[in-house]
């Protein structure tokens, strides 16, 4: 009932999204700062079961997250956004289409959602639940979009082996999930 009588104007949110994504790919642009404001304003891209808690929270000198969603089950969700022009893999020799390897932006985002994830633990544990209250928190990575099959078979491995942890999503799965939601609406 809260969200029916909005239906038209979250059409609306998710079409702009959706032309933000395509733009930021086929531009080969990067859109991150933009997507993850569009996102923190309109939390329920991520399912109506979440609402946004902090943007770029600063957990010490050295850690900003990028997005921190706590749903209305309780369940802390930390997000590393990374622009959805960067691609997760990259060929080891692109002439011999060797092995997919994590490219360098995703190894990054990798790297930085576990920093966040043990921070903010370490951090909410050491001052009764800290400054944050985040405590085992799931890690998510929003990069890549267009995946190949092969691609796509990677991540479903990576997934295997870093959930309930950390998933991976791609814009992809974003935009059908928000289709998801609009139908639920």
């Amino acid at each position: 009932k809260q969200v029916v009588t909005n239906l038209a104007d979250y059409k609306s949110i998710f079409e702009n999204l959706k032309k933000l994504i395509d733009e930021s790919v086929t531009s080969n642009i990067g859109k991150e700062e933009e997507i993850k404001t569009k996102i923190k304003e309109n939390r329920w891209i991520l399912g109506l079961d979440c609402f946004v808690e902090a943007k770029n929270q600063q957990v010490d000198n050295q850690t900003h997250i990028d997005l921190h969603v706590k749903t209305k089950y309780n369940q802390d969700r930390i997000f590393e956004i990374k622009s959805p022009n960067k691609s997760a893999f990259t060929r080891k020799d692109k002439k011999e289409k060797r092995r997919l390897t994590f490219s360098p932006d995703f190894s990054d985002g990798l790297s930085e959602l576990i920093i966040y994830l043990r921070r903010t633990d370490l951090h909410s544990n050491e001052i009764n639940k800290g400054n944050y209250g985040i405590q085992k928190a799931s890690g998510y990575i929003l990069i890549g979009k267009n995946l190949n099959d092969n691609e796509k078979e990677m991540i479903t491995e990576l997934n295997f082996h870093l959930y309930p942890h950390i998933q991976i999503m791609t814009y992809d799965d974003l935009i059908k999930n928000t289709k998801r939601e609009l139908e639920i609406i």
